[in-house]
């Protein structure tokens, strides 16, 4: 029976080599097509994701700009004079007021200073000669707020100082704790939040001594002393002990020559000061 049986034809070996081929190259075909698919759809995904990355950019700046509009209207729309050490600088205001900006000190104005105010910032000290205006001279210090309509006074407001001393006139003080005004001839002067009680007279002639290249010493501490001849001269003090800046000064001395300053203190306070470039050294 097996001889009825009829077998299929041998096939050719290269047709079948070449089949096999085929068919071994068709899933690495496949795999390109979808890999190009792929990259398609991931060009396709980074064009929209383009644009909006650009608004998100464009609305971040905008965001940042929104919130610099009130600074950059603040330095557009005032005038800030800082002196630094050594340096002293006279200010004529539109109403006619005259300033003297003290060393190491700053002042803040609007540009439409008397138009429908006057109101300044003061850190520092400085010498006020204000002329009489329908409106008050507002000038807002870190330990409280002064007012005055017309007058010659001195403010300083440095830190944890605090004075006023007023030549002519009256001045308006106003703080959390209260408000008090200071006549000619007066003068208050404090490191911490104060009441009327504190007011004192002038009892030196050519107040303020700053003014007069002098620095006037009435017990004052030598720290406070040495402050200010710092900002003067532009140098800087070591205290060799720290029990020395307590110690305790008074005299008139002359502020002209720096080393004219030091001889005076080594006198009035019996330490030595040595100057080495830029720094003084009290034994």
């Amino acid at each position: 029976t097996s001889r009825n049986i009829t077998l299929p034809a041998t096939p050719n070996k290269d047709e079948a080599w070449s089949c096999l081929t085929k068919q071994i190259k068709m899933p690495n075909h496949n795999v390109k097509i979808k890999q190009t698919l792929q990259k398609k759809g991931h060009n396709r995904k980074q064009y929209w994701l383009k644009p909006k990355f650009q608004l998100s950019y464009a609305l971040g700046a905008l965001l940042i700009f929104f919130f610099l509009i009130p600074s950059l209207k603040k330095v557009y729309s005032t005038e800030t004079i800082i002196t630094k050490a050594t340096e002293r600088r006279v200010l004529q205001l539109s109403d006619g007021s005259n300033i003297t900006l003290h060393s190491g000190s700053k002042i803040i104005y609007d540009k439409d200073y008397n138009k429908t105010h006057r109101k300044i910032s003061l850190n520092g000290e400085a010498y006020f000669k204000i002329a009489h205006s329908s409106f008050p001279l507002i000038i807002d210090t870190r330990h409280g707020q002064v007012t005055v309509l017309g007058t010659i006074f001195n403010l300083c407001s440095r830190n944890g100082i605090f004075e006023i001393g007023v030549k002519e006139g009256a001045v308006n003080f106003s703080n959390k704790n209260d408000t008090i005004q200071l006549k000619k001839g007066q003068i208050i002067k404090t490191d911490s939040n104060f009441v009327g009680v504190n007011i004192q007279n002038i009892d030196y002639t050519n107040y303020p001594d700053w003014m007069e290249n002098k620095i006037y010493c009435d017990k004052t501490k030598l720290f406070e002393v040495c402050s200010e001849i710092e900002r003067i001269f532009n140098v800087q003090f070591i205290f060799s002990k720290p029990y020395i800046k307590k110690t305790t000064v008074t005299g008139l001395i002359h502020s002209s020559n720096l080393q004219t300053v030091l001889k005076t203190l080594s006198l009035l306070t019996t330490h030595d000061f040595k100057l080495v470039g830029d720094t003084v050294k009290i034994n």
